[in-house]
């Protein structure tokens, strides 16, 4: 994250559900788009490098603000074409087991900020990868740890 200077649309938390990588909607797609924009690629490239080196279930998650789209389209289409041709784009480009992934959509049922104003719109429209809680073995304050500094899982716990 620091890597690439996204500290701003890249945010690695702990949750009851597991670690959280939550990343803006602006980084991967165009607005009201759920089509991958080609500079996101690189960015997956290396989500798909963090996936490798933990174990068990990913859980990719599209989120949307309250607002309609003025093409029609609903924030339940919009937020499931997002987790969709994230997933998709694991699988088949960069080679991510398929039964370790899944897709889900939450439209705008689970805003992070308020939808009054543009900056809480924009946080809520996101994708997050949902590193499951049940697959992770060592303390997520070590794991978002090994994650920051490109290290894998293998030799976070080697050097205990």
């Amino acid at each position: 994250i620091e890597a690439r200077e996204l500290q701003r649309v890249v945010v690695a938390e702990k949750s009851a559900r597991g670690v959280v990588l939550r990343v803006g909607s602006q980084l991967l797609f165009g607005p009201g788009s759920a089509q991958l924009r080609p500079e996101s690629l690189v960015f997956l490239n290396d989500v798909a490098r963090l996936i490798r080196n933990v174990p068990g279930q990913i859980s990719v998650e599209g989120h949307a603000d309250i607002q309609g789209h003025s093409d029609g389209v609903s924030n339940w289409a919009l937020s499931s074409g997002r987790s969709l041709a994230t997933l998709t784009h694991l699988i088949e480009v960069e080679g991510i087991e398929a039964d370790r992934l899944r897709a889900t959509a939450f439209g705008s049922t689970r805003p992070i900020a308020s939808n009054e104003h543009d900056a809480g719109r924009a946080l809520n429209r996101r994708v997050e990868f949902v590193f499951l809680r049940t697959a992770i073995d060592l303390d997520a304050t070590e794991w978002v740890e090994a994650t920051r500094v490109g290290r894998s899982i293998a030799e976070t716990e080697g050097s205990q």
